[in-house]
């Protein structure tokens, strides 16, 4: 391991009253009374060291020519305070139980959706959102458990965040397009041994350009089991590297990238190459940060727990939370512009073409400059949204 275990431990120990000291901070302030709109200390995402800013873009430039300049914190101007968040598609999910984890395939722009309690993958066609069965993990759902996060690299690899009857699992697939329904995809390389339980189980998946994998590792309520200092409960894991011919990544060989996160329900990365987290924190608060700060961004205080995260050119956030609502997080670098507020509400206000259909949003994800995709669920069965966003 990168760290060692007693530093690790003062860690734990650091970040647990940080938290703790947030939620009770922000407890009677604007975030808990959302009429308020008050603003609040910025929610922050987690951060990874941005690329030098006179790197070349991958694909960019020839030899012999400049090479391309990443953005930099002062090429971009801060986030508008105020946006919208419109539905634009609503493609049902008929016989998708449970939608649980999201991701677009870069090449078709087709999305991949995981059902949490089966453990089947489905694909999704964005234009006219026919089905398509494309296999199933070998998850086991118990409680919060099963199928959980998902991401997609390219037409060839895809990779399932998913717990089992007794662990959870990172594990990358083969995709074969070629192969009859229900059969197109194969294992072809697992991370094993991750903390495994029923509650607070996290399963956050994010995929960077560079080919590193992020993985988000549930709490799992602070158990006894997971209280140890070498225990990666709680932390976001980094895997460089994930799409070569051969991955078999070992536990005690992953970088942690961020320790103490709480149970790590969401992570994107922004403009500048930062990875964002959210967070399930004490008594079900929703904490956003960068990835490797121990200092909070915003804390939701009013029992939502989060259920994702995405990020948009428009240099906003957007957090999901199990209440149903679709908060927009306007960032001026790693600082808010003003306080979260709600941009879909679909139980208190929902917009007139879902006709309150739905009572919880989830798995936000980037579809463009100025798009969303984000799964809707309710008594009456599931959609995938589509929302255009400023």
């Amino acid at each position: 391991m990168a760290r060692t275990q007693a530093y690790r431990r003062i860690r734990r120990a650091a970040v647990a009253l940080l938290l703790g000291a947030a939620v009770t901070a922000c407890a009677g302030g604007p975030a808990a009374d959302r009429a308020s709109d008050t603003p609040t200390s910025p929610p922050t995402e987690t951060t990874t060291t941005p690329p030098p800013t006179d790197a070349p873009s991958p694909g960019s430039g020839t030899e012999g020519d400049s090479p391309a300049r990443e953005p930099t914190e002062h090429d971009l101007e801060p986030a508008a305070p105020t946006g919208t968040a419109t539905v634009t598609e609503e493609h049902p999910l008929t016989g998708i139980t449970d939608p649980w984890g999201l991701a677009v395939l870069p090449a078709s722009g087709d999305l991949l959706v995981g059902s949490r309690t089966t453990g089947v993958i489905y694909r999704v066609a964005k234009d006219t959102g026919d089905i398509t069965e494309v296999g199933t993990a070998a998850s086991h759902a118990v409680g919060e458990g099963g199928l959980l996060g998902l991401a997609a690299a390219d037409k060839t690899y895809f990779f399932a965040y998913y717990t089992t009857t007794s662990e959870s699992r990172v594990v990358r697939s083969a995709y074969q397009t070629d192969k009859p329904e229900g059969q197109q995809m194969e294992t072809s390389g697992r991370l094993t041994g991750l903390p495994w339980g029923d509650t607070r189980v996290g399963g956050a998946l994010l995929l960077t350009p560079d080919g590193s994998l992020y993985a988000g590792v549930g709490d799992l309520g602070g158990t006894s089991s997971t209280a140890q200092s070498d225990s990666p409960a709680g932390d976001i894991l980094k895997a460089p590297e994930v799409l070569g011919a051969s991955w078999n990544p070992q536990l005690p060989d992953m970088e942690v990238y961020s320790g103490a996160q709480g149970s790590v329900e969401g992570l994107a990365l922004d403009a500048n190459g930062r990875v964002w987290a959210v967070g399930r924190g004490e008594e079900d608060s929703a904490v956003l940060a960068l990835a490797d700060s121990d200092q909070p961004l915003h804390v939701w205080t009013d029992g939502a727990a989060p259920t994702g995260l995405a990020y948009t050119p428009q240099r906003c956030l957007w957090v999901s939370t199990a209440d149903g609502i679709l908060w927009r997080v306007p960032l001026d670098g790693t600082e808010l512009v003003i306080d979260p507020r709600p941009a879909v509400d679909v139980v208190n206000g929902p917009p007139r073409e879902l006709s309150g259909r739905y009572s919880s949003l989830r798995s936000p994800t980037s579809a463009g400059e100025d798009a969303l995709w984000v799964l809707a669920t309710g008594d009456e069965g599931a959609a995938l949204l589509k929302l255009s966003v400023s």
